[in-house]
């Protein structure tokens, strides 16, 4: 079940923000509070969208140097911001029952692909670089420029960034004709 829950992950985090969106009780600290956590996520999203070639080349400098998975902390991070700034704090101490184990079942999965295609190369990288919680010592900056096309184009980030503008313009919306 874990296995096909880690497959359809963006359809489950799409669920889980519907209910968000039906279950609010925004306020104006879980407003702000969630804007900054969900800006920072799709912040180091599109970051680190940038320097990534799937399955070309093992990326392992610039934001991939201090994280393992800087795209599924940004998600984290991006969706917890998003379940903060409806308010709900049910919906916000479930968040991370959730995403977890969703998403390290899939980070197990990738891990093992990376295995089989980079072997000893990966290896090293998994030594020294931590697999969800940043560790700012490790930084190495990135071997080449950052791509805005593959960040467009190729990852779409810009789909989450409209999603963050929605998320946010609807709650301060409530927020402002609730008188907050």
């Amino acid at each position: 079940m874990l296995d096909l829950l880690a497959k359809k992950r963006v359809f489950v985090g799409t669920i889980y923000l519907t209910i968000v969106f039906f279950f609010h009780y925004p306020n104006a600290a879980a407003w702000w509070l969630g804007f900054a956590v969900a800006f920072a996520g799709e912040g180091i999203r599109t970051w680190s969208s940038g320097y990534l070639f799937k399955n070309e080349q093992l990326a392992t400098t610039g934001p991939y140097s201090v994280v393992r998975n800087p795209l599924y902390l940004g998600s984290f991070l991006l969706g917890f911001g998003l379940t903060l700034m409806g308010g709900n704090i049910v919906l916000v101490g479930l968040y991370p029952l959730v995403f977890f184990p969703i998403y390290l079942r899939k980070i197990e999965q990738e891990e093992g692909f990376l295995l089989e295609q980079f072997g000893e190369e990966v290896m090293a990288f998994f030594q020294r670089v931590p697999r969800l919680v940043p560790r700012l010592s490790t930084y190495e900056p990135a071997d080449h420029h950052w791509n805005l096309q593959r960040v467009i184009f190729v990852h779409r980030e810009w789909g989450n960034w409209v999603l963050l503008a929605g998320f946010a313009g609807w709650f301060y919306y409530l927020l402002q004709a609730a008188g907050g």
